[in-house]
């Protein structure tokens, strides 16, 4: 990895760069996921939203 180098529309990527911009999305794309769909994700959300009301629900930021 890293080695290789292309050349389109006269932008130069590396295969490195590549595979940064690849395992950024997806670790966003997991974040994403995790958060709007996870009990503790939910949870956060709540909290940040509305402290006292989530605190009136038992939401806590750690479950």
């Amino acid at each position: 990895m890293g080695g290789g180098h292309s050349e389109n529309f006269s932008a130069s990527i590396t295969t490195m760069q590549a595979v940064i911009w690849i395992v950024t999305f997806l670790a966003m794309l997991a974040l994403t996921i995790f958060i709007r769909y996870s009990r503790m994700g939910r949870a956060c959300r709540a909290c940040a939203e509305d402290l006292k009301m989530a605190s009136l629900l038992a939401l806590t930021p750690t479950g």
